[in-house]
């Protein structure tokens, strides 16, 4: 875990600190110049053209709120006190399988202090095959098991259930496909001395394979966004390997139920209610994340449910007891996914294009005015990104967000008409299809055709679009092909795509030029 935990530490010197700020700022000026000249040089169809700037418009705005909310950052250390205080660990368990729950709870043993694991096991409420096995799993290791035949669905309720039974001063929970380090209280219980801190959180360690093109490690969010948040004590608790002080609980009525997932409202009201929230920037545990685009589809539709449930129902704008830079970053995390759809129009647009055989730009701008705004723009822009986690991963990110952005979509569909149903995220068998990917798979159809046909067209005024089309497509190929946790296939998969979409542009080149 140590190799893995590494990356998620950023870099906090003052040099890059300041680095940052100046690509930022420089960004933002750039993209003003470039938006500017924009909406000068919009072509027709109108109906495509403006919606089109209106989608970098508010690219461009999540930038600059982004380097707002980046401005200032924290970095901790846990203080050198001893850790202190009854410790309770909760392992949250609901179908997932009993060798992977095994090993969960020896590492939870292992915990190198005096505490009590307790098992909640939800296999039973929620109909899995395997409720029983964990029963006997929890025996064998002389666990107590806590398993529910009624009460409210979700990992909410498992949790409220296992605190009626507990009766520690802090409660630790941790995920069944995740195993705790040793030093776990060592690490996080010190911060608690602080009587007004209400709970510790962590970031994510996942065992990742084939350069994580799915982008679970989430290197920009643990790695800068939550240090960011923790500067303004708006850091929100991520599910897993985080630590709660039980008094600030009940002060809250327990764990939140009113979301799908119990950490971000938990976290909101927490901090709502008054409390301080510590993020400590090294991960604690190492667990599984998904491994498949079916399974990242699932997942984040969870997610931004959440998040856009906030956003309608419990609105940072109104929230009382929020201060400033708190309702700024709780609006900007929920807000997040809006910025992330209108990025699906730098998919979609230029694959219309393409079908309409339209220019995307007047002829006397794409000859060359175009590249003297665009490139700077985004060049400052990735540059800022790069700054903070590098080019390659700045890259991963922005496709990952687009390519999710139809979930995202449809997310914030289900949570203003109703509460969505409590899901799971698979743990051991990875979906390799989902109906939520039926969007990505029609618009990378529909564009692989019109690649194909503008080629053998090879009219020299769609060079812009065609451009446009095969660069999203070679950025979005590594999701795009993660279609198995074959990482052999998914490689496959992956320079074909990249190959055919190069030779389309190729012949396209040679035939218009």
């Amino acid at each position: 875990m140590t190799a893995q935990a590494t990356r998620v530490v950023p870099d906090f010197s003052r040099r890059r600190l300041l680095l940052s700020r100046v690509v930022g700022f420089l960004a933002l000026l750039l993209g003003i110049l470039y938006l500017s000249w924009r909406l000068t040089a919009l072509t027709e169809p109108s109906w495509l053209a403006l919606p089109l700037w209106v989608a970098e418009l508010i690219a461009y705005l999540s930038v600059v709120a982004s380097v707002i909310v980046l401005w200032n950052r924290s970095v901790r250390s846990a203080p050198a006190s001893p850790p202190a205080g009854t410790l309770d660990v909760f392992i949250t368990v609901c179908g997932e399988p009993v060798a992977m729950v095994d090993g969960t709870l020896r590492a939870a043993q292992a915990i190198e202090y005096p505490h009590q694991v307790w098992v909640l096991n939800d296999g039973r409420i929620a109909g899995k095959d395997n409720w029983r096995e964990i029963d006997q799993l929890a025996r064998r290791h002389g666990l107590p098991c806590l398993t529910r035949e009624e009460g409210a669905r979700g990992k909410a309720g498992n949790l409220n259930h296992g605190l009626r039974y507990s009766d520690a001063e802090f409660v630790a929970v941790i995920d069944a496909d995740h195993r705790a380090e040793p030093r776990l209280a060592h690490a996080l219980l010190p911060y608690l001395a602080d009587p007004a801190v209400a709970f510790v959180t962590t970031p994510q360690c996942f065992e990742t394979s084939g350069g994580d093109v799915l982008n679970n490690e989430e290197p920009f969010f643990y790695g800068h966004h939550q240090p960011a948040k923790d500067a303004d004590n708006a850091a929100f608790s991520c599910g897993n390997g985080v630590v709660y002080r039980r008094c600030a609980l009940d002060e809250i009525g327990g764990f939140s139920e009113w979301n799908l997932v119990e950490d971000l409202h938990t976290s909101y009201r927490l901090h709502a209610a008054g409390h301080k929230s510590i993020y400590h920037p090294r991960p604690v545990t190492v667990g599984t994340a998904p491994t498949t685009s079916a399974g990242l589809a699932k997942q984040r539709h969870t997610w931004a449910a959440d998040s856009w449930r906030i956003l309608f129902f419990d609105t940072p704008l109104r929230k009382p007891g929020l201060t400033g830079r708190q309702r700024l970053h709780y609006l900007y995390t929920c807000t997040a996914y809006f910025t992330a759809i209108a990025q699906t129009a730098f998919w979609i647009a230029p694959l219309i294009y393409l079908l309409l055989q339209t220019p995307a730009l007047r002829g006397s701008d794409a000859d060359g005015v175009y590249p003297l705004f665009a490139v700077p723009y985004y060049a400052a822009v990735f540059g800022w990104l790069s700054t903070f986690i590098g080019l390659r991963t700045a890259v991963r990110t922005a496709a990952q967000r687009t390519f999710l952005a139809p979930v995202f979509i449809l997310a914030a569909f289900k949570a203003a008409v109703h509460r969505p149903a409590s899901t799971v995220t698979e743990k051991a068998v990875q979906p390799r299809f989902s109906l939520l990917l039926m969007p990505m798979i029609l618009i990378t159809g529909l564009t692989a055709a019109a690649l194909a046909y503008t080629a053998h067209v090879a009219d020299k005024r769609m060079t812009v679009a065609m451009a446009a089309a095969a660069v999203t497509t070679i950025v979005m190929t590594g999701i795009l092909t993660a279609v198995t946790p074959n990482t052999h296939t998914r490689r496959t998969l992956r320079t074909a795509s990249v190959g055919l979409t190069i030779l389309a542009v190729a012949i396209f080149l040679i035939r218009a030029f």
